[in-house]
Parts: C-alpha cells; sequence; structure tokens
C-alpha cells in the first residue's frame, strides 16, 4: 500500500485521543497507521512550547509540502534542462533559484529548487567524473569546511552578533535586511564596500581608497544614500576592522548592526555568493584603483 500523509481529520482524532490519554499504539490502531508515523508526527511539529497541536500541525504539514521540490537528478525533464542550459549561460545556482520560483515555473512549485540543491547537483555530477563546476563564475570553488573557531577578529566593541538577530529575518519574507562586507583588490590597492539585501538580493557597491573606518562609513552611507529608509532595517556584517565605527551606521541610518561569528563566512552567504559574482567581472589581479565608478556601477549590474 502507497503512504499517503496525514490529513486534518486524523491529526484531530490524534489530538482528541492524546488528551484523553491513549497511547501512541492505542492511537495508530484506531487510525489504521503504523506507530511509526504516530510517534514521527508528534515530534516533528511540536511548537516552541513542546506541545503538539492538530491545526498548527496541520499547517505546518502544507507547509513543508508546498517547499518541496523535485531533484534535478530525478526530477522533470524540463527542470533539468532549465538548469543546464542556465549553467552554461554561466548563471549563479541562486540566480537559477530565482528564476526558477519567481519567472520560468512561477505557477508550478514542484519545480522550485533551493541554490544549496543546484549546487549539491553539481558537485554530485563532478564526483561522477562531470565537467558542470566548471561553469561556476568563480571556478569551481567551494567555501571551506566549516569549523567552530570562534576567535574574535579586530578591534570592534560592543558587537552584537547574529545569534541575537531576528529569526524571522532567516524567512527573507520582508525587504530591508542586509550584509555587507569588503572586497581587497590587488596588493591591497583599492577596497570596494559592497551591500546586498537578501529578499531582493539587491546590491548597492562603493569604491574606497583605504580600510579605514571611517572610510568604510562614508562609503556605506553614499550606498545607502538613494535607498528609501523603509527598506533598511538591518545589517549583518563580517568582522574585519573597517566595521569598527559601526555605531555610527547604526544611528545614522537608523539600522540594527549585527555580526557573523568569525570564520562563519556562510552567516552572511548572500553577500559571499554575491562577492563571488563581483569576481567575474573583478578578479583577484584587479587593482581596485584603476576602476571607474561607471565601471563599478556596469559590474555591479551584471552581478545580479
Amino acid at each position: 500500500m502507497s503512504y499517503t500523509h496525514l490529513n486534518r481529520t486524523e491529526r484531530d482524532l490524534i489530538y482528541r485521543m492524546q488528551f484523553q490519554g491513549h497511547s501512541q499504539s492505542a492511537i495508530a490502531r484506531t487510525l489504521g497507521r503504523h506507530k511509526s508515523t504516530i510517534s514521527r508526527e508528534l515530534r516533528r511539529y511540536r511548537n516552541v512550547t513542546g506541545h503538539w497541536w492538530s491545526p498548527e500541525a496541520d499547517l505546518k504539514a502544507g507547509l513543508a509540502r508546498r517547499r518541496h521540490v523535485s531533484s534535478p537528478k530525478t526530477g522533470s525533464k524540463r527542470l533539468i534542462n532549465s538548469v543546464l542550459r542556465l549553467l552554461r549561460q554561466r548563471w549563479s545556482p541562486m540566480q537559477i533559484a530565482n528564476h526558477l520560483r519567481t519567472i520560468e515555473f512561477l505557477n508550478e512549485p514542484s519545480m522550485w529548487l533551493s541554490h544549496e540543491r543546484i549546487y549539491q547537483y553539481v558537485w554530485d555530477d563532478k564526483a561522477r567524473g562531470g565537467t558542470l563546476y566548471k561553469q561556476f563564475r568563480r571556478g569551481g570553488k567551494r567555501y571551506r569546511k566549516r569549523g567552530r573557531n570562534t576567535k574574535s577578529l579586530g578591534p570592534i566593541k560592543n558587537r552584537v552578533f547574529i545569534t541575537a538577530r531576528p529569526k524571522h529575518i532567516e524567512q527573507r519574507d520582508r525587504v530591508g535586511d542586509w550584509e555587507g562586507d569588503t572586497m581587497v583588490g590587488r596588493l591591497m590597492k583599492g577596497y570596494i564596500a559592497t551591500f546586498v539585501e537578501r529578499k531582493s538580493r539587491l546590491l548597492v557597491a562603493r569604491l574606497m581608497p583605504n580600510k579605514r573606518a571611517a572610510t568604510l562609513n562614508q562609503a556605506a552611507l553614499r550606498a545607502f544614500g538613494n535607498i528609501s529608509k523603509d527598506f533598511i532595517h538591518t545589517l549583518t556584517l563580517d568582522n574585519g576592522s573597517e566595521f569598527a565605527h559601526f555605531k555610527e551606521l547604526e544611528q545614522r541610518l537608523k539600522v540594527d548592526v549585527y555580526f557573523a561569528h568569525p570564520y562563519h563566512s556562510w552567516e552572511r552567504g548572500t553577500n559571499e555568493n554575491t562577492n563571488g559574482l563581483i569576481r567575474q567581472y573583478f578578479p583577484k589581479k584587479t587593482d581596485f584603483t584603476t576602476i571607474t565608478p561607471r565601471r563599478l556601477e556596469r559590474g555591479r549590474a551584471q552581478a545580479q
């Protein structure tokens, strides 16, 4: 017999029988389900207080089903062909995922993929001897393994780490939550301050002659000069010493500033990925002092 998901009627019965003191085995027999199905249901959809409530569980289960997507390895040929076509055009996995969700398969949620799944597909292809990874703009380089090193960097006092940032920001459900970093030119010649909005992926960037904190703040204020204050809520930064005067940014931009943990670049994944795309237009051998604002603007537009 093929497996079917629990429905709302079954969940309501589970709730009533659990409230009446019946065991999970008794509930399973009544529903004609395996007891592991009941155990998994009660464990998976607990709320933050540790309790299970049928209406809330049914809502969470529905959201989880809508988030489920087909794998490029086993899914539709249309989906696979679309991913391969865009990879060959040197689109990034994040750009591909956004295109599938908002344009090509707008009304087909089963065809949506996360950028992490596309990366996984490409690395699996490489392990089998494939060459898809060579289509990446960053030359197929992977981030180094995530570690537990929390050593502090730079003279940044009174910083607030990302663990204190409101959890809803992870859902990307509003515009106004930004990530920031700086890029360094060849032989430390010139810098670029980059700020990326997490939901829209909008990138703003400014050239800097040096990496001093005062210079960074001036660049940040210019970068956000044309952005409405209604779309600037939080800013999550790297731990470079150029962000030491972040309190000024908080006051001038009316923004809450948070910091990723040292050596945890994936906590600013949107910004890190975008910086990698910018490197296609300004490789590491580039002397940033030779870049004009107009050239930077062209690169910014192409990297999005």
